[in-house]
């Protein structure tokens, strides 16, 4: 009888493979290490998880995309799935490592972590509050599914430091009781600009955490914060004159001065803001059409592009950003992140405009 277990010990050892296909339990893509032209490496994540099962089937989940099976088996230290084939570095119950031709992808083990509570109770604790980390970092959750992570950082138009912010998909997955937060791109609209997964650990209406793609914990709190502007009162017309005096993007009259489909705005810049409806004109040239929301603080005005696809179905496509610096019954100053109007093929030229904008109320 103990031959027969020392065998088995022995067999079961001598087989790291077993690894792979473990029920119930997903792979996390942690992240990629990429060989670029140069030999430096570069990271690139995806929100991506993997599952292998014993009949020789892969399912691959992208998340936000669309899941999909492989056939998939094992020659030695080769893993071979369809027509490509990844050399394993490493394999136990926690972790993979697999190598490509031009780099080395990262997996972990999904935990096991019960978080009472199901996806759509996750994402509407996730919509309800500002959250930040102990970096400074914020981050806020809308039901359109979009997001924003912003931090201060050192602007180069301002030369000084100011908040920057950039605008994200994202979602909520849940398998196998495991419960994961993900931002991704939009490959219909092309919308997004981080691909990534993260496993949550826990979830309350004061603090949410998830491990990072390094394994790390990072935890967000509840930011503790009321919007002190009553959004109606935005509405109506405004003025903000632009002058070649004031600051535009960086480089802006160096790089353009002389380019005749581009002009350095020098003039009256009209906004009009109704329900849902912001518009931007210039002279007598098209209003630009935007609908607007604002954010929970009341200082940031989002501008969706939004276009009607083939299938009728309305999508976002664009996404401008407008820092209410500070607001009055009369006086809106701002930071325009979008420095560019009449920058479609149709139009005859460009607008460059000021960077801070200081909109008068016209009565």
């Amino acid at each position: 009888m103990k031959k027969l277990i020392l065998i088995l010990i022995i067999a079961s050892s001598c087989n790291p493979h077993r690894f792979l296909y473990k029920p119930n339990k997903k792979w996390i893509l942690n992240y990629k290490l990429q060989e670029s032209f140069d030999s430096s490496f570069f990271t690139i994540t995806r929100p991506i998880l993997i599952e292998f099962n014993k009949n020789g089937t892969q399912t691959l989940s992208q998340l936000g995309y669309k899941e999909t099976k492989y056939n998939w088996s094992i020659n030695e230290d080769t893993l071979l799935f369809e027509s490509d084939k990844s050399i394993i570095k490493k394999l136990d119950k926690d972790s993979l490592i697999l190598q490509e031709h031009n780099g080395f992808i990262y997996f972990s083990r999904a935990k096991k972590i019960k978080i009472n509570k199901t996806k759509e109770e996750i994402k509407t604790i996730l919509q309800t509050y500002n959250w930040i980390n102990k970096q400074d970092k914020e981050v806020e959750f809308f039901d359109n599914g979009t997001m924003i992570e912003s931090e201060l950082l050192y602007n180069y138009n301002l030369e000084d430091s100011a908040k920057t912010m950039t605008v994200n998909n994202w979602g909520i997955a849940e398998f196998y009781e495991n419960l994961y937060l993900y931002y991704f791109v939009d490959l219909t609209t092309n919308s997004g600009y981080r691909n990534v997964i993260y496993q949550l650990n826990s979830v309350t209406d004061n603090s949410f955490s998830f491990f990072d793609e390094y394994g790390k914990l990072i935890t967000y709190k509840r930011k503790f914060s009321e919007s002190k502007l009553d959004s109606s009162l935005l509405q109506g017309k405004w003025v903000s004159h632009n002058s070649l005096d004031k600051k535009y993007q960086r480089y802006t009259k160096e790089l353009y001065s002389g380019d005749d489909r581009v002009v350095i705005f020098d003039g009256d810049l009209i906004m009009e803001i109704e329900n849902d409806v912001l518009t931007f004109q210039i002279d007598s040239l098209r209003k630009i059409k935007y609908n607007w929301r604002i954010n929970k603080e009341g200082n940031v005005l989002f501008l969706d592009e939004k276009m009607t696809l083939d299938n009728g179905k309305e999508v976002t496509y664009g996404i401008h950003v407008l820092f209410i610096n500070s607001f009055t019954d009369d006086l809106i100053k701002s930071r325009l992140e979008c420095g560019v109007l009449y920058g479609e093929l149709s139009d005859e030229n460009s607008y460059y405009l000021n960077i801070l904008q200081d909109f008068h109320k016209v009565k």
